[in-house]
């Protein structure tokens, strides 16, 4: 029963009443009638009119009957203009399906009839199984077009209803525990932010006859009537079935095109009544960081025509896409596979309505297609209509696209796509009468079809050709052809084969300017599917232009990287790699007539978790510059210890200062693994604290939480914060959020030297097979020291022909660049790398230096390759010969037969690994009191010289090697450094060491012509910044030492510009030595082509701030502080104008510091952990890393001893000079043996000499298939 009550007005005068009458109309189908009882609910402006039971109709005793008009009336307070009624039935009576084809209600008020359509069923067992549904009322005009028509005239206006109407498509995703899946009638109730549905039951399943099975998603569609966005849904069922009603429910993802949204609701439960908490109906909240927003989408109504002749049908699914000027659509079928029967038939109108995005006011083209499935695939496509509402949604556009050819393999050009243009548009407006008048409007601009010439280039390599099918998308500044199968070629029968070009011949639509193509085949040859391309050039038949795509690889599944699909960029791209943006160096974009936007063409479809990794730089004031973290988080080890929520971390500093929440783009946390993220946002300043949580509400989306680390580079600190703990609504105490303080007791904080983030840009050559697949790393050396290797990943297109690669590295700060040293792994497919250039800027410091090699790395010309700085167009350092002379000693057994190796340090850096391999003495070295003499060409010159690096690989019968001593002489500066051994290398003899580090003992200083001796300074001299500082004349300096004076002038010039303001300029002088420096007199003296004349003021000086001489024998910096201006005189080194400034500091050389170090021996105690298959049969090493420098790459091995095994401690001793405080080791396996995945529980370093111990926590996985995957890690020493 219903009872209304009359409001009143002020005075409590009762409102008005309103009498409505309902005229149901039941649809002439059979077995349309209905015994069950009717409710209704009619919704206006103002109020509903809440449901009520149409009982007593004034047409017919029995109601609702086939083909039958009842009439009902209703008094209801008035509700203002009518926009939807609800109707449905109790699904009670012997036959309670109803048809019901509309109903008209009329305000008899107002004198107004509106028209509700329906020509549907309300039944549990036809249609889509509901037994509510919700109508909107339709225009008579509009009404007008099913008149006389039989039952299913509702397409008709299928699309003014779609557009009134909001769809819901739902999908329901059943569980993989056992027995998850139900029999029972399942139903879900809408709740949204303006009304909710009533129960709709899930019958009719797109995706599977057998629905709500194990592991299954079961699609829906459902539509509702302005309930708005969605806030939560109920969903249930009747606890029915022969076999199972229980059912465990993961969750229900819905999407809402033409609202733009789309919810995903976690249930992770059962709904049963003997399992879980016994509830059969479960109420779920949408997971807020996995709502999708995007641009709501619009209904078009298309219409299809097939061609009336014999075999113009097709049994294949078809596709469409249209164009805009700005908008591309997604790729949307037509119908689905359910709804695919009797469509696509000869001589036959097919229509159907598809929600899509919104192209704007005009449709430029479209691309139809089909997936050639089925017994007769082939179509022949008459014409499409295309119907677009007005935004008023009184009236339309109808674009009509002629057609008239096959989408065929084996007729017309082979195609099974088109791309068509409009050839009519049609405008459809209502009259002020109501009427509905049609009119044909004029085509402006349109597009126009262009047929390019693909030309395909198969490699010329060993079983290069393919048989399997090929397909290839191109892509313009204009949108793309779609994915076009390349089916005959013009040039060969047999096409895809070992160093052929095959022709083809694409339509399309004017694309624009090329500048991207996907090309891939579908494997589907069992004999011969990998598929070597070289090259793809595309002929645009307007300007003859020809766009070249470089390849070069295999698409093979057993070959390369194992892809078959590849994206391929024109020559001389220069736009970020997977974008669709980018420039091109030699084109220039003019604006065409249409889609000139196109390049951020679909709608971005963007969970509100990834729109907040989005803007994790916004928040930032202005004028702060973000800093990167880098965030690892380590899930518990536990099975139930993973989580697929969305995790964030909130780093929080000082006042209140913090980051906001920043989420990890991790698709899921596994068990036992670390996951890495690098986040750019706001600078904290100093780490005090985090807050972890995620956003899983369900059962089982908890998370356990081992530890989090935030390493922040640029300011050398390293935080761990150890949680262990739960995060989750079902565990411990139910928090997802919890707060981890640096003062908790079992949290630490680490510093080390501060980083300096680098920009490295790197180009590959456009020669043939520049490209490559091997390991590259970089090592950088300055003036300050040497950077660790550096591994560059291969990642997408990195490294291809053509490609230039932007590379985001944070380095340790060397100073000044002065060379780059390159190697590569020389494994994989392709283990030749043409290298044009390497850059690198210094985000810092704002300078850009340039490494040029223009040149192979490759097995002949070598896999590791030195290259200079290119400073204003000079190479940083010169090159030089180094004669090396090796003295084995007189001892008995004193030779050896193994490889020696060789590393020389410098000032300049190293000279990398040099192998004495061939003797210029003798036929066979290394033999006793022996001296051996090899000469190195063209190297790198390293300058003064500290210490070597000898070492050999224990090969041969005799392996064992007592060295007395090497003896290293530059062949260009004639200096000659010795280094004294006297000691084996050997695992048997002396301590045990095949690796000796040698320091310089003794030199001899080249001598002038006239039999002086001179050596090298280096003079940096920097300009102030403040307002005209700088100059243009010449500088001078006279510097005063213990052993004598030297002048110098600076010369500036047009070209070479030198001492300008903010700049810092080096110089180099040869001079005999000085002895310690006491003073330095500095002035500025005139150019000769430009006199100072009447200049006065600060045009006529020099502001010098500070100026540094380096004695590059001893490597000792001299600083002196200037701050003077400085007026520019007649003549050079007039004492009376320039300023005498004494020594401010003296920074001790690097050199000095390392021929003063002793060497030390280091015990390594290795730990491996207690867990599961912790122990490793792999080659493991070890680099040690301290403030004076690395002890190199050092193997950890013993003899007749099975290392690191599980809860094992190995120990080795190592020796090199004196590293100092220990800085961080670099633990490594070589991923060899059957067994070696390896868990290093923490390494041990013991200074023999001091018994100073450091120790280095790791508690990782070295293992390609655990973890993060890696098997090299830096682990910095702990605090």
């Amino acid at each position: 029963m219903t009872l209304e009550f009359i409001p009143t007005d002020e005075q409590g005068k009762p409102l008005h009443e309103v009498e409505y009458t309902v005229k149901v109309y039941t649809g002439k189908t059979s077995g349309a009638g209905t015994d069950a009882n009717v409710f209704i609910n009619l919704y206006g402006e103002k109020h509903d009119s809440g449901e009520r039971p149409l009982k007593d109709s004034a047409d017919n005793m029995n109601k609702f009957e086939t083909g039958k008009l009842d009439t009902f009336k209703l008094m209801a307070i008035d509700l203002g203009k009518l926009v939807k009624l609800k109707v449905r039935h109790d699904n009670k009576g012997i036959g309670a399906a109803w048809y019901l084809d509309k109903i008209e209600v009329v305000d008899n008020r107002r004198k107004k009839t509106y028209y509700f359509l329906c020509q549907k069923w309300l039944a549990v067992g036809k249609d889509d199984g509901q037994i509510s549904r919700e109508l909107i009322p339709v225009d008579k005009s509009v009404l007008e077009k099913s008149i006389g028509k039989k039952d299913g005239a509702r397409q008709d206006v299928a699309l003014e209803i779609k557009a009134a109407m909001t769809t819901y498509y739902t999908k329901v995703v059943t569980g993989t525990v056992s027995g998850a899946g139900t029999d029972a009638n399942v139903y879900m109730i809408l709740y949204g932010d303006q009304d909710h549905t009533d129960k709709m039951f899930l019958k009719s399943s797109m995706t599977y006859k057998n629905k709500f099975e194990s592991g299954h998603t079961d699609e829906f569609i459902l539509e509702a009537v302005n309930i708005g966005k969605l806030l939560k849904i109920k969903i249930g069922h009747d606890n029915s079935g022969l076999l199972g009603a229980a059912w465990f429910l993961d969750k229900v993802i819905i999407d809402a095109p033409s609202l733009g949204c789309s919810w995903t609701f976690p249930c992770n439960k059962w709904l049963a009544d003997n399992k879980d908490d016994c509830q059969l109906e479960r109420e779920l909240f949408p997971q807020e960081l996995e709502t999708v927003e995007y641009n709501p989408c619009v209904p078009y109504e298309i219409k299809t025509y097939t061609a009336d002749e014999r075999g113009a049908g097709t049994s294949a699914n078809v596709y469409i896409c249209l164009y805009g000027k700005e908008v591309i659509t997604e790729e949307k079928p037509l119908c689905s596979k359910r709804e695919r029967d009797g469509k696509f038939k000869r001589g036959k109108m097919d229509l159907f309505t598809v929600e899509m995005e919104d192209v704007g006011d005009s449709i430029e083209k479209l691309r139809i297609w089909h997936d050639n499935e089925g017994l007769t695939p082939g179509w022949k496509l008459d014409k499409i209509e295309v119907r677009k509402l007005h935004d008023s949604n009184k009236g339309s556009d109808t674009y009509v696209f002629q057609c008239g050819r096959w989408l065929a393999r084996d007729e017309d050009d082979y195609s099974t796509s088109r791309e068509l243009i409009p050839d009519q548009k049609l405008q459809e407006i209502m009259t002020s009468s109501g009427q509905s008048k049609v009119k044909e409007v004029k085509l402006r601009d349109k597009l126009k079809k262009k047929i390019y010439e693909v030309s395909v280039f198969t490699g010329d390599e060993s079983s290069a050709g393919t048989d399997a099918n090929v397909f290839l998308n191109i892509i313009g500044e204009n949108g793309d052809a779609g994915e076009r199968k390349l089916h005959k070629s013009e040039t060969h029968m047999d096409k895809f084969e070992r160093n052929h070009c095959d022709v083809f011949k694409i339509e399309a639509v004017d694309l624009g300017k090329l500048y991207k193509v996907k090309v891939r085949h579908d494997n589907s040859s069992f004999f011969k599917s990998a598929w070597y391309l070289g090259k793809i050039e595309i002929k645009d038949p307007t300007d003859n232009e020809v766009y070249v795509f470089y390849c070069e690889r295999w698409l093979a599944k057993n070959k390369d990287d194992g892809k078959i699909e590849r994206s391929l960029y024109v020559k001389g791209y220069t736009g970020e790699m997977g974008s669709s943006t980018g420039s091109i160096n030699t084109m220039k974009y003019g604006s065409s007539l249409s889609l000139d936007s196109m390049k951020s063409s679909k709608s971005p479809r963007m969970s509100r978790k990834q729109m907040s990794m989005a803007s994790s730089i916004v928040g930032i004031p202005e004028g702060e510059q973000p800093v990167s973290y880098k965030i690892s988080v380590a899930t518990g080890d536990g099975d139930d210890n993973g989580t697929v929520s969305n995790v964030y971390v909130d780093i929080c500093g000082p006042k209140n200062k913090h980051t906001g929440k920043l989420f990890l783009d991790k698709e899921k946390f596994e068990p036992g693994c670390t996951d890495c993220v690098t986040v750019d946002a706001l600078d904290v300043e100093d780490v005090r604290k985090i807050k972890v949580g995620h956003d899983g509400t369900a059962p089982g989306t908890g998370w356990f939480v081992k530890s989090v680390v935030i390493d922040i580079p640029s300011r050398g600190k390293h935080y761990l914060f150890n949680c262990g703990t739960w995060l989750a609504r079902d565990k411990s105490d139910g928090k997802t959020e919890r707060t981890f303080a640096l003062d908790d007791g079992v949290s630490t904080v680490t510093s080390y030297k501060p980083m300096i983030p680098y920009e490295c840009t790197v180009i590959t050559g456009d020669r043939e097979k520049a490209g490559t697949d091997m390991q590259i790393t970089l090592t950088l050396f300055g003036t300050s020291g040497t950077s660790s290797p550096l591994i560059l990943e291969k990642t997408g297109n990195r490294f291809e022909r053509g490609s230039e690669d932007l590379i985001k590295l944070d380095i340790e700060d060397v100073g000044p660049l002065k060379k780059l040293r390159v190697e590569t792994s020389g494994k994989g497919s392709r283990t030749s790398w043409y290298l044009e250039k390497v850059a690198l800027f210094n985000m810092k410091t704002g300078e850009k230096t340039n490494f040029i090699h223009d040149d192979w790395l490759n097995k002949e010309k070598g896999y590791s390759k030195d290259i200079p700085a290119k400073i204003r167009g000079k190479e940083a350092l010169d090159k030089t010969s180094y004669k090396i002379s090796v003295k084995t000693s007189n001892v008995r057994g004193a030779g050896t037969d193994a490889n020696v190796y060789v590393i020389l340090f410098g000032a300049n850096g190293d000279t990398g690994q040099l192998h004495l391999d061939k003797s210029e003495t003798y036929k066979d070295p290394f033999e006793n009191d022996q001296i051996d003499v090899f000469t190195f060409k063209d190297m790198l010159s390293v300058g003064e010289m500290s210490k070597c690096r000898v070492w050999h690989d224990n090969k041969g019968l005799g392996a064992a090697w007592h060295l007395a001593n090497i003896e290293v002489e530059d062949l260009k500066t004639k200096k000659v450094y010795k280094f004294h051994c006297d000691k084996w290398l050997s695992t048997k003899e002396d301590d045990k060491q095949i690796v000796r580090e040698l320091t310089c003992g003794t030199s001899s200083t080249p001598r002038s012509p006239g039999n002086k001796e001179v050596i090298n300074y280096e003079l940096e001299v920097e300009t102030s910044g403040v307002d005209e500082a700088g100059t243009m004349h010449h500088g001078w300096i006279v510097i005063d030492g213990e052993k004598g004076t030297k002048k110098y002038k600076m010369h500036n010039s047009k070209v070479d510009k030198k001492l300008r303001r903010g700049t810092t300029n080096t110089f180099t002088f040869s001079c005999k030595p000085l002895g310690k420096l006491k003073s330095v007199t500095v002035g500025a003296c005139e150019r000769e082509d430009i006199p100072v004349g009447n200049a006065n003021g600060k045009e006529a000086q020099w502001l010098c701030k500070k100026l540094s001489i380096t004695d590059t024998v001893s490597g000792d910096k001299y600083v002196f502080s200037v701050n003077t201006w400085l007026p520019i005189s007649e003549e050079a080194y007039d004492l009376a104008d320039g300023k005498k400034v004494k020594v401010k500091a003296v920074e001790k050389g690097h050199i000095a510091v390392v021929r003063n170090l002793a060497a030390i021996k280091y015990e390594v105690i290795v730990y491996t952990g207690d867990v599961s298959g912790a122990g490793t049969n792999a080659n493991v090493f070890i680099t040690l890393f301290g403030e004076h420098g690395d002890s190199g790459k050092r193997p950890l091995k013993q003899s007749f001893r099975n290392l690191f095994e599980k809860n094992q401690v190995d120990k080795f001793t190592l020796e090199c000079l004196d590293l100092g405080e220990l800085i961080k080791v670099r633990v490594e396996h070589d991923n060899s043996g059957f067994r070696p995945g390896w868990f290093l529980e923490k390494v041990e370093v013991v200074n023999q000499g001091t018994s100073a111990m450091s120790e280095f926590q790791c508690h990782r996985w070295f293992d390609k298939d655990k973890d993060d995957g890696q098997i090299v890690r830096d682990i910095l020493v702990a605090s």
